[in-house]
């Protein structure tokens, strides 16, 4: 198959330039302000174990660590009046990984400057944007990347750089972004778990914008809060951060980055002990060549996705002083034959009321087709010397064998790759 491949060439722009420069003026004009304060410092250490309990046909080894570092400085300056204006904040992130160069990396989580008024804010520079409602997928979260490589399940994002201007109030808030800078997904390395079977060819990446990654992408959002509900719709133009994998080689996947059109719809509504919860978007654009749709075998048009369900406050049951609470979700995606598109999610959370905040998740995203288990354990302990133990258990049962299961499955590609991960982060 022939497919031409558009690598981005990075040159500087306009915006580039724009984006840079309202940057600087802000800092400046910050130090011109009557009052700072110092600038706060933390930092973090972490080290993780992980262990996987079967082994691989493919990988030699059973087991990773990590090592990484965190910083989290800020600096704020306030009017004549006392209000804030002003505020840097700079969050650098090293990591090194014994199996996998993919997950090691230097890079900035935040690198951003806020000019602050009493109704809106101007943000600039690269910032993290979690858009969040529902517990077993985020199908409206869009803004940042996924870094692939760190975890399976999408929570780990790259810092995107941006243009951001908000305004809020204690009813709504309405923001406009503007995206350069594209990041493309970081996946695992050939010699990492939780990979599958296929090898993915990051340098030969395809994208439909001519641009390719230095197209400038946009986005909106409208938050409005009422009584007891709260409510967000959003709407992304630009190119997609989920690439769509096709086969150009044996055993190798290639990324091809659409542009999309989403438009997204997040609800919660508190009543009680109970607070519900939806998610759900509708996906267009993929105007995609005909020899790309022969080759990934997908004849992609607009199509619609959802998670709903619910988190309910149950009343103590074996000791008063935990918290216990009940998570159950559905997820459904018009594309039945991808994975996530007719499944259910139930869990259970429990809060140990400590100053730490310490707490315990156990839950199961059940494939209803085909049967097939995500099993999860999560339990996260902070002690009183600013330090904080992870425990991270994830079980991937798929039945069958690869000859029956590997054309339409959610979680056979990693069936093998059950894994213990254990991480202690220090915080000073």
């Amino acid at each position: 198959m022939d497919v031409k491949y558009k690598r981005a060439v990075y040159h500087y722009r306009p915006i580039d330039f724009f984006l840079l420069s309202v940057f600087a003026i802000g800092v400046l004009n910050a130090n011109t302000s009557s009052a700072a304060s110092a600038i706060e410092t933390r930092q973090s250490i972490s080290v993780e174990f992980k262990q996987f309990i079967n082994s691989s046909a493919t990988i030699d080894h059973d087991n990773d660590g990590s090592l990484s570092w965190q910083g989290n400085y800020r600096k704020s300056w306030q009017n004549n009046q006392g209000q804030l204006t002003n505020e840097l904040t700079i969050a650098p992130i090293l990591r090194y990984n014994s199996q996998d160069n993919q997950r090691s990396k230097v890079d900035f989580k935040s690198l951003n400057w806020n000019y602050i008024q009493p109704n809106w804010e101007l943000r600039t520079g690269i910032r993290t944007i979690s858009w969040r409602t529902t517990e077993a997928v985020n199908l409206v979260d869009i803004i940042n990347q996924a870094d692939a490589s760190a975890n399976v399940d999408d929570e780990d994002k790259l810092g995107q750089a941006m243009l951001n201007w908000i305004w809020l109030n204690d009813t709504f808030s309405f923001e406009l972004l503007a995206l350069p800078f594209f990041r493309e997904r970081i996946f695992p390395g050939d010699e990492a778990r939780l990979r599958g079977s296929y090898t993915i060819n990051t340098d030969r990446s395809e994208y439909e914008s001519s641009a390719g990654s230095n197209r400038i992408d946009a986005a909106m959002r409208l938050v409005i809060l009422h009584d007891q509900w709260e409510v967000a719709i959003s709407h992304f133009s630009g190119t997609s951060r989920e690439p769509i994998l096709f086969s150009s080689h044996s055993q190798e996947l290639t990324p091809f980055y659409p542009i999309i059109e989403q438009t997204g719809l997040q609800l919660e509504y508190a009543a009680e002990n109970w607070l519900w919860k939806l998610e759900a978007i509708s996906r267009g654009g993929f105007n995609l060549p005909a020899e790309l749709m022969l080759a990934s075998g997908q004849q992609l048009h607009r199509y619609s996705s959802a998670a709903l369900g619910f988190e309910v406050t149950l009343p103590p049951l074996f000791n008063s002083n935990f918290d216990y609470s009940l998570l159950a979700e559905y997820l459904w995606d018009q594309r039945r034959n991808t994975s996530l598109a007719n499944d259910a999610f139930i869990g259970l959370r429990i809060g140990f009321n400590d100053v730490q905040g310490s707490e315990f998740l156990f839950g199961s995203i059940i494939d209803l087709d085909r049967q097939e288990y995500l099993t999860f354990i999560e339990h996260s302990y902070r002690n009183n010397s600013n330090g904080k133990i992870d425990l991270t258990v994830r079980l991937f049962d798929a039945p069958g064998n690869a000859l029956s299961r590997a054309a339409e499955t959610d979680f056979f590609e990693l069936h093998n790759d059950d894994y213990v991960a254990l991480s202690y982060t220090q915080y000073f």
